[in-house]
């Protein structure tokens, strides 16, 4: 890879929710309907195509100028599931305007990407912060209507089912319930922030950015981390192996990335198989399907490249 950037500080999420309702759109002359009431517990939503916890302005649904033929249901499943701490995706991406999902000349959300429907399903398998950020936007005169429509849905296992966990990947591994529970939304965010991208050299500032999006743990090390001017990928090991403790994290006893579980933080040296850049290394985050996220699909060669004692791993992180 190419020069991963600096180290860099972070801030710890703040707590954050949508307001209870929406300002009311603009629309043709109909009775007046109530705004819907907002679902509990929902923090808000950034303008990056993949929200948290942490507060941030809501993407914005076009308002339909109008009539049309109903969109087509989408088909998109997910492994997030309805308590997914990001915005699900459903296998789309934004739009060139930057929207996940927006409304359709019929005044139906769409997914901006194919323009169909998102369906009952795929809102039942959404978070709720998801939901309210769609749900606020709807013209107040057919919002309870789409309410009532989504209401039908189910939370199925088709869509909460995870991938196949890769081989070799030891389901035994001394994590806590709550690091596991971590090192999933950690994974979930870097597989959608990833999926389908090529690198582009700055693996340290896309990993931290995700490790932004997490407290106590994961969040710890942003915190706390000095200002490294001129740092490389490697140093994140440098740094964390002096006190692991200060950062909340812990080494794994493994030296293979491919035998990493989902959500570990994966350092390697340079010149190892996949990198490019002479001195800095790779930091990424491990999917467990076979390559590393850092802002686009990366791979070291195979699990073959990693024998017993090879040397090309600095670490294997995870919550401590």
């Amino acid at each position: 890879m190419s020069n991963s950037g600096p180290l860099r500080a972070s801030t710890s999420p703040l707590a954050g929710s949508l307001p209870a309702a929406a300002p009311t759109l603009p629309t043709a002359a109909a009775p007046q309907v109530p705004a819907a009431p907002a679902l509990p517990g929902s923090p808000a939503i950034a303008a990056d195509g993949n929200r948290t916890t942490a507060p941030g302005p809501v993407s914005q649904l076009t308002l339909p100028a109008t009539s049309a033929a109903r969109p087509a249901p989408d088909t998109g499943k997910t492994w997030g599931g309805p308590d997914s701490k990001v915005e699900l995706n459903f296998g789309h991406r934004p739009d060139a305007q930057g929207r996940l999902y927006k409304l359709d000349p019929s005044g139906v959300p769409v997914w901006a990407a194919n323009g169909k429907a998102i369906t009952a399903d795929q809102w039942a398998n959404m978070p709720k912060f998801q939901q309210e950020a769609i749900a606020a936007q709807v013209p107040e005169a057919q919002r309870a209507g789409f309410l009532a429509e989504m209401a039908t849905g189910v939370a199925s296992r088709a869509f909460r089912t995870k991938p196949a966990p890769l081989a070799g990947v030891d389901p035994n591994l001394p994590l806590s319930g709550d690091a596991k529970g971590e090192m999933a939304n950690l994974a979930q965010l870097a597989i959608q922030k990833s999926q389908g991208k090529r690198p582009d050299g700055m693996c340290y500032s896309h990993v931290a950015d995700y490790l932004e999006k997490f407290g106590v743990k994961y969040g710890a090390f942003g915190a706390n981390a000095p200002a490294l001017s001129g740092a490389y990928a490697k140093n994140f090991a440098e740094l964390v192996d002096a006190d692991p403790a200060r950062y909340g994290l812990k080494k794994l006893a493994l030296d293979n990335p491919y035998q990493a579980p989902p959500g570990a933080i994966v350092v390697v040296k340079p010149n190892t198989p996949g990198t490019s850049h002479p001195v800095a290394g790779d930091i990424a985050i491990a999917t467990g399907q076979g390559w590393f996220a850092n802002g686009g699909e990366m791979g070291y060669g195979g699990p073959q490249n990693f024998p017993p004692g090879n040397g090309h791993v600095l670490g294997i992180y995870v919550p401590a």
